[in-house]
């Protein structure tokens, strides 16, 4: 009689975890399923994110080439400048004349007057 009276008592308690599709014993197997379609959804999503932001990284490097180039070209030009600007100021330059008037380095003795500039000594 105790096991009739056990077997009545547990019955309808694991009731429940038996129902007739598959009861819930698959329950867990199912949650765990679905968990894992999650997982790879989401895997899958930040997989592409990363593709195109490896994608973007590689145009932003390639730009970055380009104008480290299109820099050394204008250094490279201004350096030319540089060199013709001073051979031009040389061969303008009389021999024998100081390169600025020596007042140049007083600008408080530089007076301007109509127009025209008066070097005080």
């Amino acid at each position: 009689m105790g096991v009739v009276l056990a077997a009545g008592v547990l019955l309808p308690l694991a009731a429940p975890l038996l129902h007739a599709e598959g009861g819930a014993l698959a329950d867990p197997v199912a949650d765990k399923r679905a968990e894992a379609q999650r997982i790879a959804a989401t895997l899958a999503a930040q997989g592409r994110q990363t593709s195109v932001l490896a994608e973007r990284l590689d145009e932003a490097r390639l730009n970055a080439d380009q104008v480290n180039l299109q820099l050394a070209r204008a250094r490279l030009d201004l350096a030319q400048t540089d060199q013709q600007v001073g051979a031009q100021r040389a061969r303008l330059r009389p021999a024998g004349t100081p390169r600025w008037p020596s007042s140049w380095c007083r600008p408080a003795r530089r007076t301007w007057c109509c127009g025209a500039t008066t070097w005080r000594a």
